[in-house]
């Protein structure tokens, strides 16, 4: 689980793209390809019905799934 205040990199668009295709329980809205690449920081965590954690990003739209994101450290 990644938590609140992390910096994250957004997935790029491939991956968004297969969870179209993928059998996820979110997918991803036609906005979120827009910040493909980005940096964010995770705003909020919330669950949906299966307990998957989708996450809030800063100035980003929509939930985020886990697999769409990867931690950043320094």
């Amino acid at each position: 689980m990644i938590h609140v205040g992390s910096l994250v990199r957004i997935a790029d668009r491939e991956a968004l793209e297969e969870a179209l295709v993928g059998s996820t329980a979110h997918l991803p809205e036609p906005t979120q390809f827009l910040h493909t690449g980005a940096t964010a920081r995770v705003v909020h965590v919330r669950f949906n019905a299966d307990g998957e954690p989708l996450y809030g990003l800063d100035g980003r739209p929509g939930l985020w799934s886990e697999s769409w994101l990867s931690p950043l450290t320094f």
